[in-house]
């Protein structure tokens, strides 16, 4: 892995990394709409792995185009802006000015309304990493109980659609490896992985046993952690 993804040449913030953030760190792009003045304000965080509510959901992009969708905020916790902001204009009391507004997106700021108003909130994809990781959310924050479902996922993903950027031809990425939970509950029970060989054959390694097995096999489990390279 750290060969294939590393072969090419890096700019100067990846080569100041580790290799874990080298290969699977990736930036995503939150744009706050105020809905009474259109005034926009984008943040941007650093992401490992992204994790993802299975409950409502039976496809793996049924989930992603819901969190890509614009969600309206709570009017409760809007930001009554006490001055009027250009967009490119450092906020005070805010690190790096519009990157650092939002790192906890919980407000409205609205640039030109300087009143409290409803909002809106999209996030994308603003730069895919090397390896995109995704965690599908088996443990009930509630119970704590397993969430046991299939959730149907892809050999090949298109990225292009979650993307902040979506002009453009498809952004490809094929499933490189998958971890799967074997047991009743979270709190108990035996990981296992499927993984892509460089040859492009796929194999299941649990503990010291190492299988052969076919793609139809891997895109039947009930999946915990999905790798897409």
């Amino acid at each position: 892995m750290h060969r294939s993804c590393l072969s090419c040449d890096l700019d100067v913030s990846s080569q100041e990394t580790t290799i874990v953030h080298q290969i699977f760190r990736g930036f995503m792009k939150s744009r706050v709409t105020c809905l009474s003045c259109q005034a926009v304000v984008d943040s941007y965080k650093a992401f490992l792995d992204v994790s993802l509510d299975i409950k409502a959901a039976s496809s793996l992009t049924t989930i992603l185009e819901d969190c890509v969708t614009p969600k309206q905020l709570d009017q409760k916790r809007c930001f009554r802006c006490s001055k009027m902001c250009e967009m490119g204009e450092r906020l005070p009391g805010l690190p790096g000015g519009r990157q650092g507004a939002f790192q906890h997106l919980a407000v409205c700021l609205l640039s030109r309304c300087k009143k409290k108003a409803a909002a809106s909130k999209k996030v994308t994809v603003h730069r895919a990493p090397r390896v995109l990781t995704l965690c599908l959310e088996r443990a009930d924050q509630r119970t704590g109980t397993k969430i046991d479902k299939f959730v149907e996922y892809p050999e090949y993903l298109d990225l292009r659609p979650y993307m902040s950027d979506t002009a453009g031809g498809p952004l490809l990425c094929s499933l490189y490896a998958i971890v799967v939970h074997s047991g009743d509950t979270c709190f108990e029970g035996h990981f296992l992985c499927y993984a892509k060989a460089s040859d492009g054959l796929w194999y299941k390694m649990d503990d010291e046993s190492v299988d052969s097995c076919d793609i139809h096999t891997v895109l039947g489990q009930q999946a915990y952690l999905l790798f897409y390279a």
